[in-house]
This record gives structure tokens, sequence and C-alpha cells, in this order.
């Protein structure tokens, strides 16, 4: 990246440390299939600073996420009735479901966070 440009960033992020032997945090992880735990929203504020970069923004916006992913279930719910689904196919929306219900859940008991950022590099910086 260019030492001046701008970075744009939307990613989930932990409140606090997460403990991966949390059987709510571990059921998610199993889900997303996620490599490691999430870095704290500061951790990840910091990392962008250290790089050079200016934060002008680092906006929750894990409410709207929650909403629109919940608007996007109860459609693709109401569409079931119209469009028969097959043994493989709901098994593949059970699967998803979960995962977006335990996603869901984290984000609704504040332990993680849907950020985004938005940073901008200085002519002096290592990013």
């Amino acid at each position: 990246m260019r030492a001046d440009g701008q970075i744009a960033l939307v990613d989930l992020a932990a409140t606090e440390a997460l403990d991966a032997a949390d059987p709510d945090v571990a059921a998610w992880l199993r889900l997303e299939r996620r490599a490691g735990l999430p870095e704290t929203e500061a951790t990840i504020t910091a990392v962008l600073a250290d790089l050079g970069y200016d934060v002008r923004v680092a906006e929750d916006i894990s409410a709207r996420h929650a909403t629109l992913a919940m608007r996007g279930w109860r459609e693709r719910l109401d569409g079931l009735d119209k469009q028969r689904e097959t043994p493989a196919g709901m098994a593949l929306l059970v699967a998803e479901a979960e995962l977006w219900l335990r996603r869901l859940r984290l984000l609704r008991r504040g332990r993680l966070r849907l950020v985004r950022w938005l940073a901008v590099g200085s002519a002096g910086g290592s990013g």
C-alpha cells in the first residue's frame, strides 16, 4: 500500500480477548472455520496506527449488520413455502442458520462487534 493511501476495513473484532475454550466461542469458531480468535478492536486500531495510518473512523456497525442479517433470514425463510428445497439444500440452510445464530448471539452479548475502520496514511508512515 502507498504510504499516503487510505484503507477501509470491515471485520469482526472482539470487544475483549475471547477464550477459545468458552463453549459459545468454540462453537462459533468451528462454524466460521476461523483459524484463530479475532483480534480486539483496540488491537486492530493500534496495528493500523503502527503502520503509519491515522485512524479517522472506527465505527461499530453491529446493530445494522444484525438487522440486515435477520431481514435476509426472514426473506429466505418466507421463500421456502414457494420453493421446495432438496434435503441437501435444507442441510446447508440449517448449517448456515446455526452459524448466524451463534454469530448474532456473540454480537448481541457485546462480545463481538462488526467494525468499520477508515484510516489515512501519512507520507512519512511505514504503511
